[in-house]
């Protein structure tokens, strides 16, 4: 039932359009375009059916809308120098183009090339022209200036020679008269006419004798293979026979070789005083293609096959090892592209890759459902709010999100430490006893410093120690007292004493002679 409609309104919008193709332009009622929504029906989707001089046609893609048809003039687009404007709803080109007379051209800029080049300024045009340089008279000391864009070009000019003047016997030169050029040749004298034996040569060029009387003019006569006879041409002095003195090989009786049959030459030598042949050699030619034609590479299309570049026979049609077929390619489909929603069926299209292809394919597209990605839920923070497990989808904003509050710090009181004599203490503070986070923070408190006692120093005994006088802390146990070992007793002998008749003796003792 539906394709029997879609045949139905197609033979009626081409009926339609034959008829609208009669009438004359009209101003655009409303600025459409292909994928616009349906200003009848508000649901279906603008398709351009097609256009002409004066008018595009849109149908709608909702089977059930009634306005299934609607036409509209051109709109939009700037002509330039080559084309009318480009509609913007259809993209048909219409109206006139400015003309290729009406170019903005830019100035001459010179290329580099021996060529200038000049472009259309306005946008989107890129015409341009380029041309040789050409104009102005080049001298030995500078170039021709172009008369169109001013730059100097090509090959200095040639030099304004002036008379021959003799050097010495054996050189005369020429000198340009060119202001500023100081170009100068010297070349051999040339006696035009034979000086004879016996006179001095005189230079036809510069009209100046030079050198010495000149030897015998020597002239040869070919005598036969094994020598000839020499003999002066100015005053008709004969020699006796010499050998023939060979000379470079030259080639005669030259058949060329083509590309299947073998060529020949004959190899000949003569003499280089009396011209005589001293030999003759016969020389083969094989046949071989000439491969000197340059035949550039035919790419392969998608339905048509191509070759490699390759070198191709100057005589006849065969190429050479570089030659192989491009078979063709096929199309080089691009990825299906749908206009359809997650929620809305549409149309998907492809379209071949290769530049200057142009193939394109379409087919209905069902609606694409939601492409969901799951996304994990994150707990909330004392200060930072979470989330619970969600879905959202990659291509429309659907999304199932459900935010969770923070929690709030969890507040925990960091004691005070007192100081010491030697360390430093801290103020009370607080922390989050959840992500540590410092609330209050704690600060230093300057350590106390000792609380010094004096002691007053005590000597050392034979048997008790003594010290230095020192400090002590009445905080701590500091104290910078030093100790003195005892002395030791002195020991002095006690001599013994004899008993006498009446008297009691004594035996030998020992005592200190310190503390006794």
């Amino acid at each position: 039932m539906k394709k029997r409609f879609v045949v139905l309104l197609a033979l009626s919008a081409l009926c339609l359009a034959l008829a609208l193709a009669l009438l004359p332009a009209r101003e655009a009622q409303a600025d459409f375009k292909v994928g616009d929504t349906c200003p009848s029906c508000a649901t279906g989707i603008l398709g351009l059916w097609g256009t002409d001089k004066y008018n595009h046609y849109f149908y709608c893609t909702n089977n059930s809308c009634d306005h299934k048809l609607t036409m509209e003039g051109h709109y939009g687009g700037a002509a330039t120098c080559t084309s009318g404007p480009i509609c913007d709803g259809c993209g048909y080109e219409y109206g006139q183009s400015l003309g290729y007379d009406t170019h903005d051209w830019g100035p001459w800029v010179d290329q580099g090339d021996g060529t200038h080049k000049r472009t259309c300024k306005r946008n989107g045009c890129g015409v341009f022209e380029v041309g040789n340089h050409s104009g102005g008279t080049a001298t030995c000391q500078a170039q021709a200036v172009c008369s169109v864009c001013q730059q100097a070009y090509g090959d200095l000019g040639a030099h304004d020679w002036g008379a021959w003047e003799k050097v010495d016997d054996q050189y005369h030169r020429i000198t340009c008269r060119t202001p500023g050029c100081t170009a100068s040749e010297t070349e051999e004298h040339i006696d035009k006419w034979n000086t004879y034996c016996g006179r001095q040569p005189h230079c036809d060029v510069c009209n100046a004798d030079f050198g010495t009387v000149p030897a015998h003019d020597m002239i040869y006569e070919d005598c036969g293979k094994d020598g000839h006879k020499p003999s002066c041409r100015r005053c008709d002095t004969h020699f006796d026979v010499e050998a023939h003195v060979g000379g470079e090989p030259k080639q005669e009786n030259y058949v060329a070789a083509s590309c299947t049959t073998d060529g020949s030459y004959d190899e000949v030598i003569y003499c280089t005083l009396c011209q005589g042949q001293v030999s003759s050699t016969h020389k083969t030619i094989p046949a071989a293609h000439d491969f000197t034609v340059d035949v550039a590479e035919k790419p392969a299309t998608c339905t048509e096959a191509g070759y490699t570049a390759h070198k191709k026979c100057s005589r006849c049609d065969a190429k050479n090892g570089d030659y192989r077929v491009l078979n063709a390619l096929d199309h080089d489909w691009s990825d299906w592209v749908s206009d359809a929603t997650c929620t809305a069926a549409g149309t998907e299209r492809r379209a071949c890759r290769r530049q200057g292809c142009g193939v394109e394919e379409s087919r209905p597209a069902a609606a694409l459902g939601h492409a969901l990605v799951h996304h994990e839920g994150q707990a909330a923070t004392c200060t930072v709010a979470g989330w619970a497990d969600y879905d959202t989808c990659e291509r429309c904003d659907y999304s199932t999100y459900a935010p969770i509050p923070a929690k709030g710090h969890t507040e925990v009181t960091d004691p005070a430490v007192a100081p010491t004599c030697t360390e430093t203490g801290l103020t009370e503070g607080k922390h989050c006893s959840v992500c540590q986070t410092v609330l209050t923070a704690q600060e230093e408190v300057p350590a106390l410093g000792h609380d010094l006692v004096h002691h007053d120093a005590q000597a050392e005994t034979c048997t008790a120690v003594g010290w230095e006088a020192y400090d002590t802390c009445s905080r701590c146990d500091y104290s910078t007292y030093e100790e003195r070992p005892a002395l030791g007793h002195a020991e002095a002998i006690d001599e013994a004493v004899d008993p006498t008749c009446t008297e009691t003796g004594l035996t030998e003792g020992k005592h200190c002679s310190r503390c006794n």
